[in-house]
């Protein structure tokens, strides 16, 4: 009776798999040059190419994530990720990402887990439009927010690489924000 909502948020990271990345350049696309970042907290780590990488949000409901609600973000075409959503291969893709890639709402991309170990076909559901700004000016393109899917949770943690470790942040909106 005081929960109105609630929202979980999840990250983890993808490799593309045929995707060109915003702000990559050739070589980069092609994981032969660039930063790596080691992720895990353990000597078993995973290296993550961040040139051939991308950022993956896993969410309830996308019209509940912040970048949604402040407006900073917004769908431009097709639907919004939403709870019914659950364990469904879907996602929303940024405006200039599909635009280099040449794709639209209900075309399929296969996503690789940053081990890539699993590979996953998700249907674009929806294109997103974001005026977010990378971090710095030479930001390899996984910090690019361009570069990021939104996706069910459910789905997002098929391509988990250390599954089980992972943080979740649930955010709570309130009746009454009050008690």
């Amino acid at each position: 009776k005081y929960v109105k909502d609630y929202n979980y948020i999840a990250n983890t990271f993808g490799i593309s798999d045929g995707l060109k990345l915003v702000g990559a350049s050739e070589e980069e696309g092609k994981g032969k040059a660039g930063m790596a970042a080691v992720r895990g907290g353990s000597s078993s780590g995973t290296e993550i190419d961040m040139n051939a990488s991308f950022m993956i949000e896993g969410v309830r409901k996308t019209a509940l994530q912040e970048s949604f609600k402040n407006g900073k973000s917004k769908i431009i075409d097709g639907k919004p990720i939403t709870e019914q959503m659950k364990a469904q291969n879907v996602a929303l893709m940024e405006k200039r990402l599909a635009e280099l890639n040449n794709l639209k709402v209900g075309d399929k991309v296969k996503v690789q887990s940053g081990d890539k170990k699993e590979t996953l076909e998700v249907e674009i559901i929806g294109i997103y439009e974001t005026n977010e700004q990378a971090m710095g000016q030479q930001a390899p393109p996984i910090m690019d927010p361009a570069n990021k899917l939104y996706m069910p949770h459910s789905t997002m943690k098929k391509l988990e690489v250390d599954q089980g470790i992972s943080s979740v942040q649930v955010v709570y909106f309130l009746n009454d924000p009050q008690y």
